[in-house]
C-alpha cells in the first residue's frame, strides 16, 4: 500500500477529504498532506529503509472547535503504523479556495514512516 493510501485510509474516517499536496473542492474542513523521503539503516552503501518525513495539513473553520479532531488525527495516524505525531497550531490562513474563501485555522502533524527498500526488484 502506498504512503498516500495509508494517509488517507487513516483519515478518512473522521469525515472530511483527504488530498496529497493541494485541495481544490469547496468543504470548510479538509485535510492535505506531503512529504519528502530519504534513505536510513544503511548497510554497504545501500539502504535499507526509506523513512517517510510527513506533513499532514487539517484546516477548518475559524469558529471551529477542532480539538478532538486533532487528538483524533494523532491517533488514527499512530494506530496505522506511522510515528506519534508532533502538532503545530500554524494559526490562521486566509484560503482563497472556491468555496473555502475565509480564514481557517490551520493545524501541522509532522510523523514518519519507515518502509523496506527493494533495491535488486526481488520483493
Amino acid at each position: 500500500m502506498s504512503v498516500n493510501s495509508k494517509i488517507i485510509n487513516a483519515l478518512s474516517p473522521l469525515g472530511y477529504p483527504v488530498k496529497p499536496n493541494e485541495y481544490t473542492g469547496s468543504a470548510a474542513t479538509y485535510f492535505t498532506f506531503n512529504y519528502s523521503t530519504h534513505g536510513v539503516n544503511y548497510n554497504d552503501d545501500e539502504p535499507g529503509h526509506e523513512m517517510n518525513l510527513i506533513q499532514v495539513h487539517f484546516i477548518c473553520p475559524v469558529n471551529s472547535d477542532c480539538l478532538g479532531t486533532c487528538k483524533d488525527v494523532k491517533k488514527r495516524l499512530f494506530e496505522a503504523g506511522f510515528t506519534y505525531p508532533s502538532m503545530l497550531n500554524a494559526g490562521y490562513d486566509d484560503i482563497s479556495n472556491k468555496a473555502t474563501i475565509g480564514r481557517k485555522q490551520h493545524y501541522v502533524f509532522e510523523c514518519e514512516l519507515a518502509e523496506g527498500v527493494d533495491l535488486d526488484g526481488t520483493d
